[in-house]
């Protein structure tokens, strides 16, 4: 699920950076990491990342790593009682780019892929 948003709330570069498929956004392995930040600084907490490979527009979830095909995808932690909401937002920003670094997923993918690897970001607000 991801709400509607004003984009003007995200750095300059983070929406122009994302590919965009209808109402979501994907960005790249160089820019997973400012993007997530800058979601949590917009006070949008991410629910959870999925690996898509992006090529000539179209978008591929089977992922061809060494040991055959398979998917990724990770969610954040539900919200702590009694959190406000732009903790939250922060921590699930963080919680997941700890998860991909931990994931280390550019070793595991074929290094022809590599270059086409992005990162869908399941992201809402606090209203939603």
């Amino acid at each position: 699920m991801r709400t509607e948003f004003d984009e003007a709330n995200l750095p300059a570069g983070v929406v122009e950076r994302a590919f965009r498929y209808g109402s979501e956004f994907a960005w790249s392995t160089e820019d997973i990491q400012d993007a997530l930040r800058a979601l949590g600084e917009a006070r949008l907490a991410v629910l959870g990342i999925d690996l898509w490979i992006v090529h000539r527009n179209e978008i591929y979830t089977s992922i061809p790593t060494e040991k055959g095909p398979g998917v990724w995808g990770t969610n954040t932690s539900a919200r702590r009682r009694e959190e406000p909401w732009p903790e939250y937002c922060r921590r699930t920003a963080e919680e997941s780019i700890r998860e991909i670094i931990s994931a280390n997923l550019e070793e595991l993918v074929d290094p022809e892929i590599r270059p086409f690897m992005h990162y869908l970001v399941t992201f809402t607000g606090e209203d939603a």
